[in-house]
C-alpha cells in the first residue's frame, strides 16, 4: 500500500465526509437546472463545481428549500 501511496507524492488521495442535514423539498431536474442556468446539460457528468450565489439562490427558489436551514 505504501508504494501505491508514494506514486504520486502531489496527488494523494482525499476522502470527502458530508453530514446530510436536509433534503430539498422539491429536486429539481437537470431540465430544469439547464433552463435556470445553473448548469449545462450537455456537461454532464461532471464533478464538484463551484456555483455563484445567484445560482444557488435560483437553486433555493426552484426547490422551495427553507432558507432558515442555510447557514453562511
Amino acid at each position: 500500500m505504501k508504494e501505491w501511496w508514494d506514486y504520486f507524492p502531489n496527488m494523494r488521495p482525499f476522502v470527502v465526509n458530508f453530514l446530510f442535514v436536509y433534503a430539498l423539498p422539491k429536486r429539481p431536474t437537470l431540465q430544469k437546472l439547464d433552463e435556470i442556468g445553473m448548469v449545462k446539460a450537455s456537461a454532464v457528468p461532471r464533478g464538484f463545481e463551484r456555483i455563484s450565489d445567484d445560482s444557488f439562490e435560483q437553486l433555493l427558489k426552484v426547490s422551495n428549500a427553507d432558507a432558515r436551514f442555510i447557514v453562511r
